[in-house]
């Protein structure tokens, strides 16, 4: 496997992951399956979960793998390219705008854009608390990532497990 084959598949099981450990962090939802693909760069996560947490699921995915990108830089910092943490978030779904996860991004959005609105709040200010939740459990997506990695099965309770650890 070369190296860009590397990266991809890294990147695929922190996405993964991302979207994994967001299927958990919510009380209604239960994760079904998470794998990475034999096809480098690519996987998938099923879970069954509440509409109104679609969003939140969605953008999981595409947090982790800006977050793997940002590497240790705290999220208020700028990087080389004087770019934001959120700029690479919507990097990431721009790369992705063929894809489910921008799609649902999207439309979700546009929803909560809309009950934002009617409470007074912000889409950013939305965008700002998912990135903070999302912090907080960085740990434990991390460790998902390595398990997908590492070719394991990744069962809900083992997620819960990881999640409940970090945040105790």
């Amino acid at each position: 496997m070369n190296a860009h084959d590397v990266k991809q598949r890294e990147l695929a099981a922190i996405h993964e992951a991302g979207h994994a450990v967001a299927a958990v962090m919510r009380g209604g939802s239960t994760l079904t399956s998470v794998s990475l693909s034999d096809q480098h760069g690519e996987g998938i996560t099923w879970s069954n979960s509440k509409p109104c947490d679609s969003g939140f699921g969605a953008y999981a995915g595409p947090w982790a793998e800006a977050r793997h990108l940002w590497g240790d830089r705290p999220l208020d910092a700028e990087d080389e390219n004087g770019c934001a943490f959120g700029d690479v978030v919507m990097g990431v779904l721009w790369e992705q705008q063929h894809g489910t996860d921008l799609d649902m991004w999207r439309r979700d959005a546009a929803e909560h854009a809309r009950v934002c609105e009617l409470v007074g709040v912000s889409p950013a200010a939305r965008d700002e608390v998912w990135d903070m939740e999302l912090s907080r459990v960085w740990p434990a997506v991390q460790s998902v990532g390595a398990l997908l990695l590492a070719g394991e099965t990744v069962t809900d309770v083992q997620v819960r497990a990881l999640v409940e650890g970090v945040r105790a």
